[in-house]
């Protein structure tokens, strides 16, 4: 396959005269290239890719010869498992996944103007923010006068941070709802920081540290825990809390993050795990569960956009009933760490 060149390879004849700054070339792009981009970035074969989208090998093969041409530069070259992308490769299929999140979500906007609704938002939203700081935002939203109160249709995935993190810088989301580190990691990222949000260790309604009125942490190391997985934040902060009590660290039977499963072992068994308080207090409320009357740290909830990207209709609106929905947040403060 001709058009799979190592890195170490001059451009052939009459293409290497061609800089990475060739506009005119680069205005001759399709979708359909950044389609191949990006399928062969995770086929890793082009006759795969083919395959996937629906032409000849041949057809393939002359798309990534213009994509290349364009650049000006080769982009993958050959491995044992078939092809992968070099490190321009790497960069242009990062941008060619991220313009194509941003097309279809336009798509979406335009269909949603045409049916007169105010359009669809996608949002990431972890685990801090799903039982209730998002359901108070679509309430507000459901409250709103006007006519794209009710028109506006959003789209939930929940993840870990890194996962809904990458989609949002992919285009695949408009938005991530939750606890995110600002760092030099996120400095691609608008970061809207929105409450304080206190973290508290939940038995179920029949633990025997449910009944008692006194308690210490030492009180709680007799007891199974369910912990997040090695190297979460607030594993990392659990850790440091027991250490600087000079106590031993929980035992753990699960490590998990999700709520739904954290409190139904927690509920049938005498195992401890930390919550957020908004959920804690929502599932307390069904009588699932209790809060222990042990203080700990508190986390902040922020709202995270790609960096320099306008906001549309249809985020504006739903940042808008997220921002009015923190504000009723137990323990909500703008003050800073």
């Amino acid at each position: 396959m001709k058009t799979i060149r190592n890195t170490t390879n001059p451009l052939p004849a009459g293409e290497a005269g061609v800089g990475l700054a060739s506009a005119g070339l680069l205005e001759r792009l399709r979708v359909l290239h950044l389609r191949l981009l990006v399928a062969l970035a995770e086929e890793r074969g082009i006759h795969r890719v083919a395959r996937r989208l629906g032409m000849t090998q041949p057809a393939a093969s002359k798309l990534l010869r213009e994509i290349e041409r364009a650049f000006g530069t080769p982009l993958f070259e050959r491995n044992r498992r078939g092809v992968a992308p070099n490190s321009a490769g790497a960069a242009v299929v990062e941008r060619a996944r991220l313009m194509l999140g941003v097309l279809d979500g336009t798509q979406e906007t335009l269909n949603a103007i045409a049916a007169g609704t105010a359009g669809t938002v996608r949002v990431g939203v972890l685990a801090v923010a799903a039982p209730v700081l998002l359901p108070r935002a679509l309430d507000v939203l459901a409250r709103r006068d006007g006519p794209h109160g009710a028109g506006l249709r959003v789209r939930l995935e929940e993840g870990s941070p890194e996962s809904l993190l990458g989609s949002l810088r992919r285009g695949n989301l408009d938005c991530v709802v939750g606890r995110m580190v600002e760092d030099e990691s996120s400095a691609d990222l608008s970061i809207e920081y929105l409450y304080r949000e206190p973290i508290v260790l939940v038995a179920g309604p029949d633990h025997p540290l449910a009944r008692r009125r006194k308690l210490g942490w030492p009180d709680t190391v007799g007891y199974p825990w369910i912990l997040p997985p090695p190297g979460a934040p607030l594993r990392r902060a659990l850790l440091d809390w027991f250490t600087r009590r000079n106590l031993p660290f929980p035992s753990c039977e699960l490590e998990s993050v999700s709520i739904l499963a954290n409190v139904t072992v927690a509920r049938q068994s005498d195992t401890l795990v930390m919550l957020p308080g908004g959920v804690a207090e929502h599932y307390e409320s069904l009588g699932l569960i209790r809060i222990l009357a042990l203080e700990f740290e508190s986390t902040r909830v922020s709202v995270a956009t790609r960096k320099g990207e306008a906001c549309g209709p249809a985020l504006s609106l739903l940042l808008d009933a997220i921002r009015v929905a923190s504000t009723g947040m137990k323990g909500y403060s703008r003050r800073a760490d």
